[in-house]
């Protein structure tokens, strides 16, 4: 399940959102376009290009439903930003040094050329001076191993990976200093966003028992998700190269151990067993979360079927189970859906699939 975000902000005046009375039937109409907006173009601008994940949540989606269900109530510093600007140069005249290249394991499935240039790159990482640096170049040199090797046929040259870390730096840090004045076009400064937020890397069953979170923090009162897919063949963890050759470097790039299983990402597996596993944890997953949000919340799901005909009716009654209703926008006779664009090679094989399309699901604690 994707972190539970606390934003502790509406305990300030001036910043955050509260509760505003039901959408309206405008309201539905603008999130419908939000929608068909969401399906012809790609999930981009400020920081939303740092990294392709194969789920990334729509911009215009997220923006248009907090507009609509509510009520308007750690940034790098400029210094940070040229040391990595100079270290994406340094990266770039990097000349491959046959001694250095990736670990074993995961040299696997992951072409010399790449391997070479990124334990190069790797190599000046820890030259930074601080942690948020050192981050942020590892989070380039993970944007630059996707977009060379995800999905691809054919590995780019040395000089094409030279060319494109620069890019990708500069891109990314002007993507970075857009959502900064975004953020200060809504009145919140860099300050804000480091106080009044609150980031719970774990499951979200349990959560209800989480230390980390402040039992006297006002109750949020809108939750927008896209939970795994079930059935949907999914690979968040690794990259795909050349047709289904699997590779673990983005775990080697994060220095992070890669020890899970797809299921675990995808909340089971594509067997029947796995399907069964999938709604038990979506029943605990949400029965946790009722016990932390307010009564009259929203629960807002992004969520997409292999067999709608047969697995909706499952998700609902899991929901039902962990204590919700589905509650449907006046003025509504169908829920709202939306195609999804720019899907995998995978994905279309099949022809016109159900994967291929999305439900905007809305819940309301019973």
């Amino acid at each position: 399940m994707t972190p539970l975000k606390e934003n502790r902000s509406a305990r300030r005046p001036g910043i955050g959102r509260h509760r505003r009375e039901e959408p309206s039937a405008a309201s539905v109409a603008d999130i419908r376009e939000a929608l068909l907006l969401a399906t012809y173009s790609y999930t981009a601008g400020t920081t939303h290009g740092f990294y392709h994940y194969p789920a990334r949540f729509s911009a215009a989606i997220a923006s248009t439903v907090i507009e609509r269900f509510t009520s308007p109530a750690t940034p790098l510093s400029r210094v940070q930003s040229k040391s990595i600007l100079e270290r994406a140069s340094q990266a770039a005249r990097v000349t491959l040094d046959p001694s250095l290249s990736a670990p074993s394991a995961v040299a696997k499935n992951l072409p010399a050329t790449v391997a070479g240039f990124l334990a190069a790159a790797l190599e000046t990482v820890h030259s930074l001076q601080t942690p948020p640096e050192r981050a942020f170049a590892r989070c380039v040199l993970l944007r630059l191993g996707q977009w060379a090797l995800d999905c691809r046929k054919r590995v780019p040259r040395g000089s094409s990976l030279r060319r494109k870390v620069e890019t990708l730096a500069g891109a990314m840090l002007e993507g970075m200093d857009d959502f900064i004045a975004q953020c200060r076009r809504a009145g919140l400064s860099k300050r804000d966003l480091l106080d009044n937020r609150r980031l719970v890397c774990r499951s979200a069953v349990g959560i209800e028992s989480d230390t980390h979170l402040d039992a006297a923090a006002k109750r949020p009162r809108l939750v927008i998700t896209s939970p795994p897919y079930p059935g949907v063949h999914v690979i968040y963890h690794r990259w795909q190269y050349r047709s289904r050759r699997e590779t673990s470097a983005p775990y080697w790039i994060a220095s992070q151990r890669d020890g899970k299983f797809e299921s675990f990402y995808t909340g089971g597996s594509r067997t029947p067993t796995g399907e069964t596993r999938y709604f038990t944890m979506i029943e605990r997953a949400y029965k946790s979360i009722r016990h932390v949000v307010h009564p009259e919340s929203y629960i807002v799901q992004l969520v997409g079927f292999a067999d709608s005909a047969r697995q909706l009716p499952r998700y609902l009654e899991a929901m039902k189970a962990a204590g919700y209703s589905e509650w449907t926008p006046p003025g509504l006779t169908a829920r709202l859906c939306r195609r999804v664009p720019n899907r995998k090679w995978y994905a279309s094989i099949r022809g016109h699939i159900d994967p291929a399309s999305e439900h905007l699901l809305i819940h309301r604690p019973t």
